[in-house]
């Protein structure tokens, strides 16, 4: 973290000053003493704050037996630092320079007054979510002792959130409560909780495709299209204007021409592309290409409609493909290769699975440290894309070619993408794929780029102490100063100022 005390004070003195958000409270569901989130969530607790608010922002003090962060290739890794004299230290220095007479910290030991606190059926899906991620598997496996004592783990950091959720909503009874991720054994049960108080709950995280940006929704990353500042945009603009229209264009073709951060991280290391033709012996026969993402990304059963996971639909569409006439292409994704080098390689996973994978002539895998071109293999191969959800849903429909989602995911809530409500009509979508011209009419074409245009430019917020030139770190400098004026941070403080 590179944090200048001039430019950080200068840039806290910056933020605008009102009695716009006063009489209301406003809970951080922090819980994790990180650098990286305590810098994110104090200054977005500053602004509130510098407005009048009344802010309280919990963390855990070792009372959690993980914070959902490290997974099983971590090797080594703690499970929750807070007891660790140093994580402590660094937490109390970060907390000091961030101090204000309107935020109060709160530790998770002062709500716990023993209570047996039952878990429901969606305590349950947050707990099995926080299986799924930390095994990189995509199930969960009730008769793997280690499966199991994990679940146990994540069963009790739910009891005890909830317990913590109970008493805060007595005590403090918030206006509104900002967590990051709102899933997992951690922050889901707090996001359920609050949500059936019907206590406005929102979500924050960095933009997966805008590196100085961050979302701040009423619901799910992971089921972004539901967000009722979406429904509002798809529902008020009529159309895209000329330059709208063009901005998205630009910014497509940024992504197919590998020019934004994370393409051209996936492809600055093709030296040498392979190019892969896939001959048809007619025209009846369509090939399908199915982009799984990285085995736990999101990996979370709020997400999973007719399938259980990811895991499960790529099994069973390969096993489909088996009998087909049609031809099934399996890219396996880039950032195996590049960005998460460590993770279980979902293909090893497959292959543990249907050990005769390679044996079917109409099956084709692409692995991901395989140097191909994924957009300008699409282009001359593919007749309909599987996605299970990324950002692919949307690159695929702009290069014209239809998206089959089986599940509930950022980019299925219009009918840009066809998304199946059972198995039957899953696999008879196969049996007879979409056209693109019967399909993709103009009222879908328009939802298609209002969606991307709110997804890309009008649902973000310049988050000004995110670094440009890497991820997941804070800086505080001359850029950060003049980020305080740009509009998107203005846009950012109305936000804040809006919630509860």
């Amino acid at each position: 973290m590179s944090i200048n005390l001039y430019y950080f004070r200068k840039v806290l003195a910056k933020i605008n000053l009102s009695e716009q958000c006063k009489g209301k409270t406003i809970l951080f569901s922090t819980i994790r003493s990180y650098p990286f989130p305590l810098h994110q969530e104090l200054f977005l607790a500053n602004i509130l704050a510098r407005k009048g608010a009344k802010v309280y922002v919990l963390l855990d003090d070792h009372q959690l037996a993980h914070w959902d962060t490290v997974q099983i290739h971590d090797k080594n890794a703690v499970m929750n630092p807070s007891a660790g004299y140093l994580h402590r230290l660094k937490a109390r220095i970060i907390l000091f320079l961030y101090s204000h007479r309107n935020i109060s910290i709160l530790y998770v030991s002062q709500f716990l007054k023993k209570g047996n606190k039952i878990v429901d059926e969606e305590d349950k899906m947050n707990i099995i979510s926080s299986v799924r991620r930390f095994f990189e598997c995509g199930k969960y496996m009730e008769e793997n002792p280690e499966h199991k004592k994990y679940y146990e783990q994540s069963l009790q950091n739910c009891k005890i959130m909830k317990e913590v959720a109970s008493e805060l909503f007595s005590v403090i009874h918030p206006d509104a409560v900002i967590t990051s991720h709102g899933i997992y054994s951690v922050w889901g049960t707090l996001y359920n909780y609050f949500k059936k108080k019907n206590v406005p709950v929102f979500v924050y995280g960095a933009h997966a495709y805008k590196t100085d940006e961050i979302q701040l929704t009423n619901t799910l990353a992971q089921t972004l299209s539901e967000d009722i500042g979406c429904e509002k945009f798809m529902n008020s603009c009529p159309m895209l204007s000329p330059d709208q229209e063009r901005l998205l264009k630009d910014y497509f073709e940024s992504r197919i021409n590998h020019r934004t951060k994370d393409t051209n991280c996936y492809y600055a290391w093709m030296n040498d592309l392979n190019h892969w033709k896939i001959e048809k012996v007619n025209k009846d026969i369509k090939t399908f290409a199915i982009f799984p993402n990285i085995i736990w990304d999101g990996d979370i059963i709020q997400r999973d409609t007719i399938f259980n996971g990811i895991w499960d639909w790529l099994i069973s569409t390969i096993n489909y493909f088996k009998t087909s006439k049609h031809n099934l292409v399996v890219r396996f994704h880039p950032a195996e290769a590049t960005l998460w080098k460590d993770s279980v390689k979902l293909k090893e996973v497959v292959q543990k699975e249907i050990p005769d994978l390679y044996d079917y002539p109409n099956i084709f895998i692409i692995n991901s440290d395989q140097p191909i071109d994924t957009y300008d293999f699409v282009r001359n191969n593919v007749d309909v894309g599987l996605v299970y959800d990324g950002i692919l849903t949307l690159e695929l429909i702009y290069l014209g070619i239809p998206v089959i989602s089986p599940a509930k995911n950022r980019f299925t809530g219009g009918d840009f993408v066809l998304s199946p409500s059972s198995r039957s009509e899953y696999y008879q979508m196969l049996v007879s794929p979409p056209v693109w011209s019967e399909y993709f009419t103009e009222e879908r074409h328009l939802e298609f780029l209002k969606y991307s245009y709110w997804y890309f430019y009008d649902s973000c917020y310049k988050m000004p102490i995110y670094s440009d030139e890497k991820f997941g770190h804070i800086v505080y400098n001359k850029k950060t100063m003049k980020k305080m004026n740009d509009s998107g941070y203005l846009k950012l403080e109305d936000k804040l100022t809006s919630l509860g």
